[in-house]
């Protein structure tokens, strides 16, 4: 039996994901609820994961916040609708528009530029709160499109 295809809302919520200095300990769990998959199944959906990171060091006010890639790997085959090499899945930083984190921002800002990467100078308050790092303004998008090109 072939492992069957799930449709995928794979990365849709990310709490408490800090701007951190290189060289700085940080520790991230993650939680996905128990999906209710059927077992003949052939396009079920799966739950978001979120990812609770704790520790680090908010980046500098007036430093660029360091890139990093965040790769998710399944145990089965997965289809998302395509967009050349990027996804449907999302990276949503500090619940953005939600009630779930405390001081979270109401506004939802995707990163516009084509190859996904926005740099953001850090405000030195780190996290989504208002004035934050990712507070949602146009220079502060809190909303990642997923790539799912190769990876090295």
């Amino acid at each position: 039996m072939k492992p069957l295809p799930f449709i995928v809302s794979l990365l849709g919520a990310l709490a408490c994901f800090p701007p951190i200095a290189f060289g700085q300990t940080v520790t991230c769990n993650a939680s996905i609820t128990e999906p209710q998959v059927r077992a003949e199944g052939l396009t079920e959906l799966i739950p978001d994961i979120v990812l609770t990171c704790t520790g680090g060091t908010p980046t500098s006010a007036g430093m660029e916040i360091p890139q990093t890639d965040i790769i998710v790997y399944l145990n089965t085959q997965v289809t998302n609708r395509q967009f050349g090499t990027w996804s449907d899945a999302y990276l949503l930083l500090d619940e953005p528009g939600s009630s779930v984190l405390p001081n979270a921002v109401a506004t939802q800002t995707m990163c516009a530029n084509s190859n996904g990467i926005c740099p953001i100078t850090a405000t030195g308050l780190g996290g989504g709160m208002s004035g934050g790092d990712y507070s949602g303004t146009p220079e502060r998008p809190n909303m990642f499109m997923g790539y799912s090109g190769t990876t090295t």
